[in-house]
């Protein structure tokens, strides 16, 4: 929270809500914010840093509806620094993405992923894990790619994604390259061979 330019008091009330969040008393912190929400003036950064504690709480309760109407009118008065902006902004994508609104997700997350300067594995998946559920198969695929080629320990389920949205736009070659990275890193796994079998059939 940015003590210079929001009043002492409510800063006051955020640190202590925080408190309470940290101490995992969560009705006691949406019940004292629900109280300071009316206090702080209109179209102000107290009221946008008020409304983005709330959405947090709300998400700890998981009421992720409720938290995505908290979070986006938060970022609706445009009053918050940029860094938490963005990360608002990813919060409320995530948000919609465990809702399976993932047209909503995509909507909020690339805004986001655009103000990474260095976005990381985990980052470049969650994008792709949104552009399949989208059912964009070929978008998501840079992004899963990405993520497996920069990270040290890339999980199997990111090289499941990445085959399995080239088997969803017919690229059989490039369904066959991931399956045989598959078949290197987890050479137990017979459904894998398999599939490399009836890839290397399709390709005659």
């Amino acid at each position: 929270v940015i003590a210079d330019s929001i009043s002492s008091k409510t800063f006051k009330k955020l640190t202590e809500a925080q408190e309470m969040m940290a101490r995992d008393d969560i009705p006691g912190a949406i019940n004292e914010l629900e109280l300071l929400l009316p206090e702080v003036q209109a179209e102000s950064l107290d009221r946008a840093l008020t409304l983005q504690m709330l959405g947090y709480a709300e998400m700890s309760a998981e009421r992720f509806d409720i938290a995505i109407g908290h979070l986006r009118a938060s970022l609706a008065l445009d009053k918050l620094p940029e860094s938490v902006k963005y990360n608002v902004g990813y919060m409320v994508a995530q948000l919609y993405a465990a809702l399976g609104r993932y047209d909503q997700a995509l909507e909020f997350a690339s805004g986001w992923f655009a103000s990474l300067e260095n976005p990381k594995p985990s980052q470049m998946m969650f994008m792709a894990n949104i552009y399949a559920q989208t059912k964009r198969f070929e978008e998501a695929i840079p992004y899963a790619e990405n993520a497996i080629e920069t990270s040290e320990q890339p999980s199997e389920s990111w090289y499941q994604l990445i085959t399995s949205a080239n088997f969803e736009i017919k690229d059989f070659p490039q369904a066959g390259k991931w399956l045989r990275r598959l078949v290197e890193r987890w050479p137990a796994k017979g459904s894998y061979w398999e599939q490399l079998a009836s890839v290397y059939v399709m390709m005659e």
